[in-house]
């Protein structure tokens, strides 16, 4: 088999950097879910490529039909592990981490085209640390001269969490490695006692938690980057809803010219300016130790302050998704425009 580029889709890449091993087994939805959504890859994987089925899947199913055009399409080749013996490719997975290094590692023969799976999972665990919105933080406001949003803070002591979160009703308290919004704990008196043994178990397992004065959205939304040769690159906006509890619900699909009037039309303080200094930002942070896609979460609230950076995806995200499928014009076979895409399990 000649070389090409290997499409992986890995959606709990997040967890298993959380959990610290090399052998993570995600739970049952999740495993539902990368089986539901396998072929998503194909909405943004390149012509004559191959795309990694997950290990359970015996056959495809009827849900994955919409993706059949496009998999012809663009002539992309469905393979299992097997296939892959005695062969090399440029890996493309969701994201990197030790799971998905050794998953690859053990298959006879085979050669990641171009990477150092070992050195791109250290840095990429060491840097998708929700602490790096501490530091982006910082260098913004020193670039901007001014903060709309107070800080994110972490505790490594749950006694200091626990004094924390008392004075600051409604705040969001998040596990360092996380995603969708999994590992999000918001304050409220309904769920005030389950706090203790949530905040001892995440302190156990993951070293700290991080917490966040809670504010009132307007609007929740994101700018896509991609980090090559030294150097963060803005690709495009996109908005996204949530529950009341910040987990992910799914983007909405419009045009770049819509999504952009749309974070204009909540945070009309929003700039070019602030593109341009987070473009700086995360070139200073990211791109020495990390390249592919990433994405920068930002909210709104509702009297027209700005958080531009609640958290850092240092993966490919729904947004990249949702730019390709609007950009590629496969919203009137697979997904409705104006409608939220819902990507989450």
């Amino acid at each position: 088999m000649s070389s090409s580029r290997l499409y992986i889709f890995n959606p709990d890449t997040d967890m298993a950097l959380g959990s610290g091993c090399r052998n993570y087994t995600p739970p049952a939805p999740i495993q539902a879910f990368v089986a539901r959504l396998c072929l998503l890859p194909a909405l943004y994987a390149e012509p004559d490529s191959m795309l990694l089925l997950p290990r359970s899947m015996t056959r495809l199913r009827a849900s994955d039909r919409a993706y059949y055009p496009l998999v012809r399409r663009k002539n992309i080749r469905l393979v299992k592990e097997e296939d892959l013996v005695n062969t090399s490719a440029e890996i493309c997975p969701w994201g990197w981490d030790e799971t998905l290094m050794h998953r690859l590692q053990r298959i006879q023969g085979f050669e990641a085209e171009g990477v150092d799976m070992s050195s791109v999972c250290s840095a990429r665990r060491r840097l998708s640390h929700r602490r790096l919105t501490i530091d982006i933080h910082r260098r913004l406001n020193a670039l901007l001269s001014k903060s709309d949003i107070a800080m994110p803070e972490e505790f490594d002591s749950f006694d200091s969490l626990i004094r924390w979160a008392e004075a600051h009703p409604g705040c969001y308290l998040k596990s360092p490695w996380s995603s969708s919004g999994k590992g999000i704990f918001h304050l409220t008196d309904a769920n005030r006692h389950l706090l203790p043994s949530w905040a001892k178990g995440v302190i156990a397992k993951q070293g700290s938690v991080m917490a966040e004065i809670g504010e009132e959205r307007s609007l929740d939304f994101a700018t896509e980057w991609v980090s090559e040769h030294g150097v963060v690159k803005f690709k495009g906006y996109s908005v996204f809803e949530v529950n009341d509890h910040g987990g992910y619900l799914g983007n909405i699909l419009q045009s770049e010219s819509e999504l952009e009037q749309t974070i204009r039309r909540h945070a009309p303080s929003f700039t070019a300016d602030h593109i341009a200094a987070l473009q700086q930002v995360l070139t200073e942070t990211i791109a020495a130790d990390y390249e592919g896609p990433l994405g920068v979460d930002m909210l709104a609230t509702t009297d027209g302050r700005l958080n531009l950076c609640v958290e850092v995806n240092l993966r490919r995200t729904m947004g990249h998704v949702a730019l390709d499928i609007c950009r590629q014009g496969t919203t009137d076979t697979i997904f409705r425009p104006g409608e939220p895409v819902a990507f989450s399990v």
